[in-house]
């Protein structure tokens, strides 16, 4: 929906769960040394401001990146430490002027990680932020960015010229619609490029907007090899009545990987959890056969 900006949001606890999931799973490809394709499917501005108008109106970061930079200890996990000395190394970047607030989106992350070999595939429908994002990564010739709708891009631009890749699939979800649409683009990508990892986030509402699980059953039902699904919750259903948790499905998940989920989410509860009642979730909603 036209309507969104993820400025609003940017540095939430959401994004801290989903990126650094994007960054094991980009780590995982990196350990072959034939390139890779990264698609983003709603990249936004790819870039943002924490200090900026949208961010300082809802102050969402403070449960978020800002909650990490707080704690100065219990950090051990090392995608945190990562995830913390990439966002360091982009504050002090000269390729922008966002200063020592900016916050990376999947975009930028994405490029910081993605190797001389590799490529990106970035869309964005809304006018205003693709301008952005044309901005910030027009000097990068590893990135293509395309003004287009990330469902319809999605389906019409796999597969990639590379066997390997990743495909980050985080709409807004603001329209119903979105949620199936989502599948239907899922169901013919999926289809065209069998060997594609598909990371898709989602949100956790409390009440009757909550469609986490219809997502969660209709991912279970693709023909794919294996869904592992991960759940970072910072309140329950009773303590809040907006979102309250974050989910990130992985398609085709590399070896391992749950694993390393296992390990991260818990710290990642302990950071940022406003609840003591929350508990976070990694399970397979399908296994390999």
């Amino acid at each position: 929906m036209l309507s969104y900006l993820h400025g609003y949001h940017a540095g939430n606890f959401a994004d801290v769960h989903k990126h650094c999931t994007l960054m094991l799973l980009l780590k995982k490809l990196h350990a072959k040394n034939t390139p890779i394709t990264y698609i983003d499917t709603h990249a936004g501005a790819g870039l943002y401001a924490l200090d900026d108008e949208k961010a300082e109106k809802t102050r969402e970061s403070q449960q978020g990146v800002d909650a990490l930079l707080a704690s100065k200890t219990g950090i051990t996990h090392s995608a945190i430490k990562e995830y913390l000395h990439l966002l360091a190394s982009v504050r002090l970047s000269k390729q922008h002027t966002l200063g020592e607030q900016a916050y990376p989106g999947s975009p930028a992350i994405a490029q910081a990680l993605l190797r001389e070999q590799d490529f990106g595939i970035l869309m964005e429908l809304h006018n205003n932020e693709v301008g952005k994002l044309k901005q910030h990564f027009k000097r990068d010739t590893r990135l293509s960015i395309h003004h287009r709708d990330g469902f319809e891009g999605l389906a019409a631009l796999t597969p990639p010229s590379t066997a390997r890749g990743l495909a980050l699939i985080d709409p807004s979800y603001e329209l119903t619609s979105d949620y199936h649409q989502l599948i239907t683009s899922l169901q013919t990508a999926t289809a065209r490029w069998r060997t594609g990892v598909f990371a898709v986030w989602y949100p956790i509402l409390a009440g009757e907007k909550n469609h986490a699980d219809f997502i969660k059953r209709k991912l279970a039902q693709l023909d794919v090899a294996s869904v592992l699904n991960s759940e970072l919750h910072i309140y329950t259903k009773e303590e809040n009545d907006g979102m309250i948790g974050s989910g990130m499905a992985i398609i085709n998940a590399p070896w391992q990987l749950d694993a390393e989920l296992e390990s991260l989410l818990p710290e990642l509860e302990t950071l940022l959890a406003q609840s003591s009642k929350v508990k976070y979730k990694v399970e397979w909603l399908k296994e390999k056969a």
